[in-house]
């Protein structure tokens, strides 16, 4: 299991747990609300808690242990498209980078990727990210979340 997917699963299944808990004890015992919301609002908010880090924590885990070998360039964001697919955690979008490898070569690569709402901000043409990319193939690209600036190649 990818790190951060326990959370995402507590938080998924967590969440509506809770709200139905909530709707049906208030629906059925409104008087005992006093006693019903102690119990709710906490793990309402734990699930969400857990929601937020699971999907943080997922999409900082995008590259397996063999992508992480790969050379690591800097690539300006082109173009940004939304596939039309979305997850919970938001939309799918194809973005378009242009990078230059190790021997000197201009590439223009794409790669989708599901990004949070609360981060769409971020993915703006003309923006600089870290990727790694296949040498045998450098249209094969991934942005690495978790790279250092420092450790790119000149």
């Amino acid at each position: 299991m990818k790190r951060g997917h326990i959370f995402t699963v507590i938080g998924g299944i967590g969440m509506p747990i809770t709200l139905i808990f909530l709707g049906v004890t208030g629906a059925l015992a409104p008087d005992d609300m006093a006693i019903i919301l102690p119990v709710a609002v906490p793990l309402f908010f734990i699930t969400m808690i857990c929601l937020v880090i699971g999907i943080s924590l997922g999409a900082s885990n995008n590259l397996s242990k063999k992508a992480k070998t790969f050379p690591l360039v800097t690539g300006t964001l082109l173009d940004v498209k939304q596939t039309g697919g979305t997850r919970s955690a938001g939309p799918e979008l194809t973005m378009k980078f242009q990078f230059t490898t190790e021997g000197g070569r201009q590439v223009t690569a794409s790669q989708a990727l599901i990004i949070p709402v609360t981060d769409l901000d971020l993915f703006k043409p003309g923006k600089t990210f870290l990727i790694r990319y296949n040498p045998q193939n450098p249209l094969r690209i991934a942005i690495d979340f978790e790279a250092n600036s420092s450790k790119v190649q000149p």
